[in-house]
């Protein structure tokens, strides 16, 4: 009976050690901050980057939670995820998107002094490198 009880809880331990682990995404701010730690900036600077960030993720609670559907609504909104946006449409959003960008950039840059925005630029460009590097070899990978 004992060995039974071992072996279970062994597979037991052995199966939740295996489960991969979900990124957190409550320290999402933090990961954002990760990009300005060789910038040495002032603590004022620190509280300004934070302050833009918080309110962005702010904005975004607000528009997700004007966004509440009903569940016929849900359904609506659902079907119109299944279908194929035009190229307008597509453009659109690419738009608004890049001027949401933008407009953050600009408010990095107010903050940073050109020297720690010019070096916030190379990281920025490094890490998308990067980025792009692992989404090719995570492609490879699926196409085996």
């Amino acid at each position: 009976m004992k060995k039974i009880i071992t072996i279970c809880a062994v597979a037991l331990v052995v199966g939740v050690s295996a489960q991969e682990k979900k990124m957190d995404r409550k320290n999402a701010s933090i990961d954002r901050m990760e990009i300005f730690e060789n910038l040495n900036l002032t603590e004022q600077q620190k509280t300004e980057i934070r302050a833009l960030f918080e309110s962005e993720k702010a904005e975004y609670k607000n528009k997700r939670e004007k966004s509440s559907f009903t569940a016929k609504e849900q359904k609506v909104k659902t079907d119109r995820k299944k279908r194929e946006f035009s190229e307008a449409e597509k453009a659109e959003f690419k738009a608004k998107r890049d001027a949401k960008f933008k407009e953050r950039d600009a408010k990095i840059q107010s903050i940073l002094t050109a020297e720690q925005y010019k070096e916030f630029l190379a990281e920025r460009e490094k890490r998308q490198a990067e980025k792009q590097l692992r989404k090719k070899s995570s492609d490879f990978k699926r196409s085996k």
